[in-house]
């Protein structure tokens, strides 16, 4: 049954902040193949897996990233922590049913949390394409925001590509958007209703959920609805 499995190295482990990591890791193994997108099994225990988003597009392969919330604290986020370079992991083949599809129209991301880590690699794939990327991030607080200066870079470099990152919970300072994000997706999607956007969504369930609801009445507004959800039990 090991041999099934899929061997990558560490190459670094990046404390983003209190809340986030980005791991890089590299494989070998011609069997990691992926769509942007998609996740993978990673071994965190004699019989305990944990599914992860890559957190990269297939073009950056041999390397792959995994980008994590530590706090739940879990057999997966203990590992994930303590991770050092040189040190290798197993997983499965990557699978899933939520990658990256081709479109002519505008593309709307919707990510809650370390739900970014399946968006964050749709877009950098994209924006080279001049196709039209909108991303809408929602996180809690100010210290949980992380690629702040990447994306502020992809709107400066890329006329294709806007964003907006919106706290629940926001200290006073903040001057962007607050609230839940979905009540932004909305007033988006009817803006480029004409075009027919297509969106992609990864997070918790109750985003995915409130979206779907909020856009029940708009089907006529946009092309496909692509979703991926976390569920955030507290022991991953």
């Amino acid at each position: 049954m090991a041999n099934s499995f899929i061997k990558s190295k560490v190459i670094t482990n990046q404390e983003l902040n209190y809340k986030f990591r980005l791991l890089k890791f590299e494989t070998q193994d011609p069997a990691f193949i992926f769509k942007t997108g998609q996740f993978t099994n990673v071994r965190v225990a004699e019989n305990t897996f944990r599914s992860y988003s890559i957190a990269t597009h297939p073009g950056t392969l041999p390397s792959w990233e995994i980008f994590i919330d530590t706090t739940p604290r879990g057999p997966g986020s203990q590992l994930m922590t303590c991770l050092k370079p040189g040190d290798e992991i197993e997983t499965t083949k990557p699978a899933g049913h939520f990658y990256l599809e081709e479109a002519n129209s505008p593309y709307i991301m919707v990510a809650t949390g370390c739900g970014m880590a399946s968006v964050r690699p749709m877009i950098e794939e994209l924006l080279p394409q001049q196709k039209q990327v909108y991303l809408l991030w929602g996180l809690r607080f100010i210290k949980d925001i992380v690629f702040e200066k990447e994306l502020e870079n992809w709107h400066k470099n890329y006329d294709n590509f806007d964003f907006e990152i919106v706290l629940s919970k926001p200290e006073e300072k903040w001057p962007g958007k607050t609230g839940h994000v979905t009540e932004y997706v909305v007033d988006l999607v009817k803006k480029l209703a004409p075009q027919k956007p297509n969106l992609y969504l990864c997070g918790n369930s109750s985003m995915i959920e409130e979206v779907n609801s909020s856009l029940s009445q708009l089907s006529d507004s946009f092309g496909k609805i692509h979703f991926e959800r976390y569920f955030n039990d507290g022991k991953k």
